[in-house]
């Protein structure tokens, strides 16, 4: 990749990609690449040769496929071994499924297990109809048994317990100290940073490029830009 022209820190996240079990399923792929400027993916573009996706598949393929009736599973609550049950996950995925929802605090939606790195989103719909999300009263008080004060104070303790983390200034260890960021968003914050400068806002870390709106959403109110 270097004698290709790339900066030795792009080649090296190109490797990291793929020795986590990422994988490209066509060449526009490399636009995908954190840190890839587009006129070096779109120089490539045209050489790049795709091997058998097949001989480099991580996913195990789980026996129970053909011997067993598959269940639904609560995604909050299911180990590794049964996320490894379900079609086209196997060891590494269900592991980095798991680490990914303890990572986030578990999940809100059935399509936050689609944001787990190197899930590809061919299998996330293939598994899906065996996904199940138990639904949680979220309610603190109510009116009825509290006063108005009280009500007020408990609506404002999710505040007071948040701790803000500078994006310009912490480390990858103090960014993960939260349990809110993915430890994959907080490695693309520090490598960004050290490629960009400081970010002027907390909405710039959305030019990372696997960063949505809803991943954004989600971790804002941990985030800050100056002390």
């Amino acid at each position: 990749w270097v004698q290709l022209g790339i900066p030795a820190k792009t080649a090296a996240t190109i490797q990291h990609y793929i020795s986590k079990g990422g994988r490209f399923r066509t060449p526009e792929d490399l636009y995908k690449i954190y840190g890839l400027k587009k006129e070096d993916a779109a120089r490539l573009i045209p050489y790049v040769k795709l091997g058998n996706m097949e001989s480099v598949n991580t996913a195990k393929p789980s026996a129970t496929f053909t011997s067993k009736k598959l269940h639904t599973i609560d995604i909050n609550k299911a180990t590794a071994e049964e996320w490894a049950t379900l079609p086209g996950i196997g060891e590494i995925l269900s592991k980095r499924i798991v680490h990914f929802r303890e990572s986030s605090k578990g999940f809100s939606t059935l399509d936050d297990v689609a944001k787990t790195y190197g899930l590809p989103p061919e299998t996330f719909q293939q598994l899906r109809p065996y996904l199940h999300l138990k639904k949680v009263n979220t309610t603190i008080v109510s009116t009825n048994n509290y006063s108005a004060k009280k009500v007020e104070a408990a609506n404002e303790l999710p505040k007071q317990i948040i701790a803000k983390v500078n994006i310009n200034k912490a480390s990858e260890a103090e960014l993960l100290f939260q349990k809110v960021i993915p430890k994959q968003v907080a490695k693309a914050i520090v490598i960004y940073r050290e490629q960009h400068g400081s970010f002027n806002s907390v909405e710039e870390i959305k030019k990372i490029v696997f960063i949505n709106e809803d991943l954004f959403q989600r971790i804002k109110p941990y985030i800050k830009v100056s002390d």
